[in-house]
């Protein structure tokens, strides 16, 4: 099973609609359609977005590895309703794996994922106020 199919699987248990999707993540519909179709890929970024929207887990999404909903049970019946800032995710995600990378560190996906939601939270309850030096200041924290 493709990562698109276990969206749309994971979409009709929530009971929810294309265009709500679509809200939450602050994109059009017509994304969720095409992702859902495979005319879009399923990129990382997307698995991230709707895990910390919808709590859908990350890696299940991906892999159709582990459960279908975030192991924290809380996480499972409260939604964000919030749009995910898709640009601040995409940069978040850049950021660790850059981080990552340069320090030759291995997360597993779904620790990886965890602290990518961490991140996105932090920078948002700043009321869109960010930097980078934060980014890094997490990730010192993470390796002590």
């Amino acid at each position: 099973m493709e990562p698109q199919e276990r969206l749309k699987i994971a979409r009709k248990k929530l009971n929810l609609t294309q265009a709500q999707i679509a809200d939450g993540l602050g994109i059009k519909p017509a994304n969720i359609r095409d992702i859902e179709s495979g005319k879009v890929r399923f990129s990382t970024l997307h698995a991230h977005a709707i895990e910390n929207v919808y709590k859908i887990d990350c890696n299940w999404l991906l892999t159709g590895i582990g459960e279908m909903f975030s192991k924290n049970e809380s996480d499972k019946t409260e939604i964000r309703r919030d749009p995910v800032d898709i640009e601040l995710l995409g940069e978040i995600i850049a950021g660790v794996e850059s981080w990552l990378n340069d320090r030759e560190l291995k997360l597993d996906s779904d620790s990886k994922a965890e602290l990518i939601s961490l991140l996105y939270d932090q920078f948002i309850s700043d009321s869109g106020q960010y930097d980078f030096g934060t980014l890094e200041r997490f990730m010192r924290l993470g390796t002590r």
